[in-house]
């Protein structure tokens, strides 16, 4: 990919704003870490790409939701929830 297309897509997906209303008052200004912006073009798939790594792990995905699951025995929980925060950690990076 050349650095223009990866520039353009760079700035499309960093520096994102959100607010919300709530009960008819506006909130602040959040900067956005993660995401894909929603009803644009290239949103589907941008988020197919974001979530693909998950398919690794045992998921439900609906739309822009996402669920894992994992079914261990108790004696292999810690283990489990560690392997898991590693495997976070990893896509994140």
């Amino acid at each position: 990919m050349s650095d223009v297309v990866l520039q353009w897509i760079q700035s499309f997906l960093t520096n994102r704003m959100q607010r919300v209303t709530f009960s008819g008052q506006l909130s602040s200004k959040q900067l956005l870490l993660v995401g894909v912006p929603q009803g644009s073009v290239l949103g589907p798939l941008l988020y197919l790409l974001y979530t693909a790594e998950l398919e690794q792990l045992h998921i439900h995905q609906y739309a822009d939701d996402s669920q894992v699951y994992m079914s261990v025995s108790v004696s292999e929980a810690r283990i489990a929830v560690h392997s898991f925060a590693v495997f976070v950690h990893n896509v994140n990076e």
